[in-house]
């Protein structure tokens, strides 16, 4: 039982961003809207971010020698401020809330912010300049932001520029002008980020294992 819940929980985030970075390729395809993928994602991400932590609580419980830990208020170490507030260190079960905010929620509330800053960038520079996004390609990046995930995320935003400097010096050439859709460079990006991430470890794994 515990082995196939491991496995959902390794490669479900993997088989998601597959999944989701299709679905954003026909919404643009079908001119459809992208906050519908967006809210999924985040829930999602929520969703396993509460199922970590539930099966991690239920495998320390079933052994006596670490049952123990998730009754534990975390010790006041030389930790950052936010290792020291009370819920931690005044609370029952804070060594274990401490370690599934640091091993399972923070990066997808960090995916979260980064992606939101990224959203807000977007909107600034179609305000500033309409003609340097389409309409829905705020709501793409935002996406794409979310597909990609923490830490991954903080490269989007330089691998978007690189690319979309790429793909106008390509139109130039082709003497079709130097403007550019930016929902490819997103694409493209973010697929790059991941292929280049390290994930592609665990497709050669899933692949060879099954």
């Amino acid at each position: 039982m515990i082995k196939e819940i491991m496995l959902i929980i390794n490669y479900a985030p993997l088989a998601a961003m597959a999944l989701f970075f299709l679905w954003a390729l026909f919404a643009f395809w079908k001119k459809k809207s992208f906050w519908l993928p967006i809210w999924l994602l985040a829930g999602f991400d929520i969703l396993m971010a509460a199922l970590k932590s539930v099966v991690q609580y239920w495998v320390w419980d079933q052994s006596q020698l670490t049952r123990v830990i998730n009754n534990l208020p975390l010790k006041k170490l030389d930790l950052t401020w936010f290792g020291n507030l009370p819920i931690f260190t005044a609370y029952q079960h804070g060594y274990f809330l401490f370690y599934a905010w640091n091993n399972f929620w923070r990066s997808t509330f960090l995916a979260f912010i980064a992606a939101g800053l990224i959203y807000f960038i977007f909107l600034a520079l179609r305000k500033y300049k309409k003609s340097l996004l389409a309409e829905r390609e705020a709501e793409a990046g935002l996406l794409f932001a979310l597909i990609l995930g923490w830490p991954q995320v903080i490269f989007f935003l330089p691998a978007v520029f690189i690319i979309a400097v790429l793909f106008s010096l390509f139109n130039l050439a082709r003497k079709c002008g130097a403007t550019c859709n930016l929902f490819w460079p997103l694409a493209v990006s973010t697929a790059l980020i991941f292929i280049f991430s390290g994930q592609m470890d665990s497709i050669r794994y899933l692949l060879f294992k099954f």
